[in-house]
């Protein structure tokens, strides 16, 4: 729905643990960190400098889910799309030779 339509975030008071649960703040961020084993870490470390750069928000992910309300699209077909939408933000988790693979490969 976020994605598909022009919400506005309503504003409210910042999050306090003590005054949440009485529903007089905002809800708690939430941090999200993206970790491997350590065997993974060590065998393939251009995935791991890919991980260390990929970032995302909601509001790219309710954009992607959607495009796939809206076309019909699988996972797949969306992948691409959002991939090609959003290539200078790819881009900046890629080397250009990995980029360059990326795109050729998905057209």
């Amino acid at each position: 729905m976020l994605g598909k339509y022009d919400f506005i975030l309503l504003e409210d008071e910042p999050y306090d643990p003590e005054l949440y649960y009485e529903g007089k703040t905002e809800c708690p961020s939430v941090r999200v960190t993206i970790c491997t084993s350590n065997d993974f870490y060590d065998s393939d470390p251009e995935y791991v400098a890919f991980l260390s750069k990929y970032h995302t928000t909601s509001a790219l992910t309710s954009e992607a889910l959607a495009y796939i309300e809206e076309t019909g699209a699988d996972y797949k077909t969306a992948a691409k799309w959002f991939l090609n939408e959003h290539r200078d933000m790819v881009e900046t988790w890629l080397t250009a030779e990995q980029a360059d693979t990326l795109y050729a490969a998905i057209g």
